[in-house]
């Protein structure tokens, strides 16, 4: 399938320390300027970098790597260009060892290794797991509350690691490819993903800076003159005894020559130091003089000797080198100056970041506008193609022939009941076929190898197919009979221009497009999961669907035992059961899921997920349902998680049991994602109406206060973004009127460090600052490294769905969606939910709070009648959905459906207005007084259209324009629709406008 988006999402690759004042600058001052450009066209913009804001928290897994990996390529699925840019300065940065070995690479590796120590080391640190195919050594965590859990502790180990490694696969002499996991950086491995690749010298940048007057070797003596210095100016009320005898202890002994000799003595002291106090600040602050004064942070200096590294030198030089040969147009070059001395605290020169704002602004919003305007696409084909594509098929159709491919990539057993669909389809007969069966029983890939061998044995028939609720539009009953309609037009070559709107109207529409079906050609219909349809316009009631079908048609469903199985036995459908897989079933099924992720299991771990899923052992009140797939896929994703050396997880019975007692509680621990942010992205998610669009959701994470809350309280590195937020902050607290475009001094930043890290004993005082800082434009944000941790884990149980040109992620399966709800929203905690997302798509929508919604998302105007329903808030609902202008912005710019008709003139469908509606219906069912119109509430304020027709009034509640006088202006009417007559008040004013 092709695939096209309009997110535009970017992963900036760098080093960490060096180029801090540029990353900030980008996220400052060109990122809000790019997500402005795009958002004018439609789009989004979402820059990926997992470097802003990195606590030393998300490395303990030793995945850093892995998921630095996993998001370029999101970001090149995702946006086809432009996906990448490179910011280089003078240090190669750091270099990890990998985090997993193939255990043929690792025999060849410990056969090379000539120290025992080394290799002492080595199987101190790697074990080997035989659950990985093939096998593989993989790197230990770092425990919290264990001695490794400070980087400065496992910093030495880890280069050590990484040395030993890289020596060894020199010797061995692997290729160049596999070198790269163990010889290069961090940032070198993602260059080779991103920028070194097919067509990226057509849109990837590069943006080099280098450094005039670093300092070279050591001089003691000035290095104590400027720590003294920089301790009575920053320090200005004095040190307390310990503090002081702290100081004397590093600075003081005339012995220390080296930069080395220092760095170790004040390592010591802040191992011997208390945390978060006074005299733990002052080493610290020791400390990051000396990484300024040696420059460490700004080249390639030996993390154990504090010595200039030669080596990594080298290497950055060729990558450099490399680069320029690969991408030699789009290579730019900055220089700034090293500043660092006893006059002046600032590191580096700055004036060369106004241009490189300006550069990467223009390189980056070149290639957007170039990819509106001719957007390339990205082809993601299966290796087998399962299910044939056609012309007739739409963006909607593609979207349902991709989830039947995705569904049968693997597939197991159902050969009896698949033998009674395909007997089905050849006997004729004019009745429809039910399959019945629970949720996660498969119905769903069942009716996907179902169309595929209808394809190949019915190949002269037309084979339409709609998996309900994969799409917004699908899960819609008018939605769904129109998108119907259409394909049936366009494959059996019938004029689409008559094709009706209504919901009303295309219920007996649907039957007579099926009728064009023919001896030559018949029509096979494929609906699965109808429990999925909504409850509006009573599309459950499945009164569109012929209980005798045109002659030449076949039809087969499937249903939950709901009321839509209900429905088709009031029409005499015919009915199969889907029951649960066999044990041998199981096991193929397992095993193949298992080799498709590159894993398996120990023999005693395999007999374990297959007893429970046979429900082996059961306590007898437990809900059951044996044989399912769905409760064996979720066990597949716990198991794949084990070890070959893992202890024994315990897996509880049952698809609610499974995802509420491992998934869920797997993911909320601290040493995971902790319960704050696992619990509101699932809440949101499942609060949602369709899904969320990924820049959304952080967005929405980053301004909950009990997220942001528990970040600030758990990272140990503050972010940028949040340390100018509180620079601000404390200007007003202290009735100072500087704009926020003044720079704040060093002076401004340590005094808010040193607040931000006091206000954390005070719960009040952190609610109260958040508070007043997460709701603004430019407020704190969560680093996105935490989010993509999270979305890395939760990438099994997620599906992404386009709506309105975004993709937006949602639950894979119901039963995932019904979990979260039960367990986030029960108790009325949807309602906040709701408000939060009611109040976040209004912000988006109407970014100036003027009630004019020029902010270009079609999203926030889709879903925000819906939120402020659900969360209640009845008089918001009446104000939005009487406001003209928003009407107007959603009738016009929501659901349109881009058609062409038979001779390829447009024919485009406005489902915007038909949305409108369903928020009508959807309010008034709830509303007080809302039955049968808005009852006991105020009317209507609208305002006529004057058009060449004379004035007219378009009615909300009913849909439709009727003419009025001049006499009603300004007065209460009715509306004129006989079949509506809600009462409406006129405006004294009117507006020209055609209809």
């Amino acid at each position: 399938m092709t695939q096209t988006s309009k997110t535009f999402r970017v992963f900036i690759s760098s080093t960490f320390s060096d180029l801090k004042p540029e990353r900030n600058a980008l996220q400052e001052r060109v990122f809000p300027r790019l997500r402005t450009l795009c958002q004018k066209h439609g789009a989004r913009f979402q820059p990926i970098d997992l470097r802003w804001g990195v606590s030393e928290e998300a490395s303990l897994d030793q995945q850093a790597m892995s998921i630095c990996l996993g998001e370029i390529a999101r970001c090149q699925q995702i946006s086809p260009r432009p996906n990448f840019i490179v910011l280089l300065g003078d240090r190669y940065g750091w270099c990890p060892p990998p985090a997993q070995i193939p255990n043929s690479e690792f025999r060849e590796i410990k056969d090379t290794i000539k120290s025992q120590s080394d290799l002492t080391l080595l199987n101190e640190w790697y074990r080997l797991d035989e659950n990985a195919v093939p096998p593989e050594w993989r790197l230990k965590p770092r425990l919290k509350g264990r001695p490794y859990e400070a980087y400065d502790n496992w910093q030495p180990v880890e280069a050590r690691l990484q040395r030993i490694l890289a020596q060894a696969s020199l010797e061995v002499g692997f290729p160049p490819q596999r070198l790269l996991f163990y010889t290069a950086s961090a940032t070198e491995q993602e260059i080779a993903a991103g920028a070194l690749v097919k067509e990226a010298p057509e849109h990837v940048f590069c943006f080099f800076r280098s450094l005039e007057d670093l300092p070279l070797g050591f001089n003691a003596q000035a290095f104590r003159t400027l720590a003294q210095k920089r301790l009575l100016d920053n320090f200005p009320s004095g040190l307390s005894s310990t503090g002081e005898a702290l100081v004397q202890l590093i600075l003081a002994n005339p012995s220390y020559s080296s930069a080395r000799e220092f760095a170790n003595a004040i390592k010591r002291a802040i191992e011997e130091t208390p945390k978060a106090t006074p005299e733990a600040d002052v080493v610290g602050f020791i400390r990051q003089v000396l990484v300024d004064f040696t420059a460490k942070d700004f080249q390639n200096l030996d993390e154990e000797n504090w010595t200039v590294d030669e080596n990594a030198g080298k290497q950055q030089r060729a990558l450099k080198v490399r680069l320029q040969g690969y991408i030699p147009h789009n290579i730019n070059t900055y220089s700034a100056r090293w500043t660092y001395d006893t006059d002046r605290e600032e590191t580096i020169s700055t004036d060369h970041i106004d241009q490189l704002c300006a550069d990467v602004y223009d390189a980056l919003s070149n290639i957007i506008l170039g990819e509106i305007e001719h957007p390339h696409s990205v082809a993601v084909e299966s290796e087998v193609i399962r299910i044939q594509t056609s012309a007739a098929l739409d963006a909607e159709g593609l979207a349902h022939r991709q989830f039947a491919e995705d569904h049968l990539r693997v597939f197991v057993g159902r050969q009896d009941i698949l033998a009674k669909i395909a007997s089905h389809l050849s006997a004729g007969g004019r009745r429809s076929l039910t399959i019945v069966g629970a949720g996660g029983t498969g119905k769903s890939t069942l009716i996907a190898k179902a169309i595929q061998e209808a394809q190949q044995v019915h190949p002269n028939a037309e084979i339409v197919y709609r998996f309900i609720g994969v799409t917004p539009g699908s899960s819609d009953g008018r939605s769904l009979l129109d998108s119907l309609c259409h394909e049936l037009s366009r494959r059996y070559g019938s004029d689409i221009t008559d094709i009706p709107t209504d919901y009303n109207d295309l219920v007996p529409e649907l039957g007579k497009r099926m009728a064009l079906a023919t001896p030559e050609k018949p029509l096979i219909l494929f609906l699965d999961s109808l429990d999925q349809l909504s409850e509006s316009q009573n599309a459950r009631s499945l009164i569109w669907l012929p209980s005798e079908l045109p002659e030449h048609v076949h039809v087969i469903t499937t249903t939950r035992p709901e009321d839509t199985l209900k429905a088709m036995q009031t029409k005499q459908s015919l009915e199969l059961n889907l029951g649960g897989l066999s044990r041998q079933e199981g096991d193929e099924l397992l095993s193949q899921w298992l080799s498709g992720v590159h894993r398996t299991l120990q023999p005693a771990q395999f007999q374990q997920v297959i007893d429970k899923f046979e429900c082996k052992d059961a306590p007898p009140d437990t809900e059951l349902s044996p044989g399912n797939p769905l409760y064996l896929k979720l066990e597949c994703e716990e198991a794949r998680l084990w070890t070959s050396y893992s202890p024994p997880e315990e897996l509880a019975f049952g698809v609610k049991g499974i995802i509420e007692k491992n998934m869920i509680d797997r993911m909320k621990h601290e040493e995971d994602h902790g319960e704050a942010l696992l619990s509101r992205a699932l809440g949101y998610l499942a609060a949602s109406r369709y899904g969320l669009a990924e820049d959304e959701l952080v967005d929405l994470l980053s301004r909950d206060l009990q997220v942001y809350e528990w970040f600030f309280n758990m990272t140990y590195h503050l972010p940028s973004d949040l340390l100018q937020n509180a620079i601000i902050y404390r200007r007003n607290l202290e009735n100072r009127i500087e704009k926020r475009e003044v720079e704040a001094t060093k002076e401004e930043e340590r005094a808010a460090l040193a607040w931000l890290k006091e206000i954390r004993t005070s719960p009040e005082r952190v609610a109260q600052f958040l508070k007043e800082v997460l709701p603004k434009p430019d407020g704190p944000r969560l680093p996105i490294v935490l989010w993509s941790r999270l979305s890395f884990d939760l990438a099994p149980y997620l599906a992404e769905r386009m709506m309105d040109g975004s993709s937006l992620m949602n639950f894979y399966h119901r039963e995932l969606g019904d979990v979260s709800t039960a367990v986030f929203l029960s108790d009325r905690k949807d309602l906040v939910y709701h408000e939060r997302l009611a109040d976040y798509f209004r912000r988006k929508a109407d970014p100036q709070g003027d009630r004019t919604w020029t902010g270009n998302h079609l999203h926030g105007l889709s879903e925000l009648p819906y939120h402020l329903t659900k969360a209640e808030l009845y008089d918001d609902v009446f104000q939005t959905l009487t406001d003209f202008q928003f009407l107007e912005h959603k009738a016009a710019e929501v659901g349109v459906l881009v058609r062409t008709d038979d001779k390829g003139n447009p024919a485009n469908t406005y489902t915007g207005v038909l949305q409108l509606q369903e928020d009508y219906e959807r309010a008034l069912q709830v509303m007080p007084g809302g039955e049968g119109g808005m009852g006991s509430r105020a009317p209507l304020i609208l305002t006529a259209l004057e058009t060449s027709k004379g004035l007219m009034v378009y009615c909300p509640v009913c849909n439709k324009y009727s003419p009025v006088t001049k006499e009603m202006l300004d007065t209460v009417i009715r509306c004129p629709q006989e079949t509506c007559k809600a009462p409406i008040k006129l405006n004294p004013f009117t507006v020209k406008r055609e209809i």
